[in-house]
Parts: C-alpha cells; structure tokens; sequence
C-alpha cells in the first residue's frame, strides 16, 4: 500500500463498525491471511487493489 502513503511498520486503526464503501482502503481476509486492499467496484464485480504494483489485484 505505499502508493496509498502506508508503509511496513505504520500503525492502523480500524473501525469495523464502519461499512466500506468504494475506493475504501480495507482489511480483508483471504484463506485466513490479512490483507490491505483498496475497495474497488467494476462492472458490478468487486475487487482488492493493490496500492503497489508490485502486488496483483485480488478478484
């Protein structure tokens, strides 16, 4: 997420009463590991993207 301006070692808050919206930076659960992703919806399909191009987008 360091296109977003989050880096190894920064420190997030997070309010899950919250409802993400598009284009939201969420933490989401995949096969039981943590991930940080920007929410985004495409064609009525939601997607995880990465903020580093090093990372895919997770459909």
């Amino acid at each position: 997420m360091r296109d977003a301006g989050i880096f190894d070692g920064d420190l997030m808050i997070i309010d899950r009463g919250v409802t993400p919206q598009p284009d939201d930076i969420v933490i989401a659960i995949l096969q039981g590991d943590l991930t940080v992703k920007r929410l985004k919806k495409v064609g009525g399909q939601w997607h995880l993207a990465a903020e580093n191009n090093e990372y895919p987008t997770l459909m």
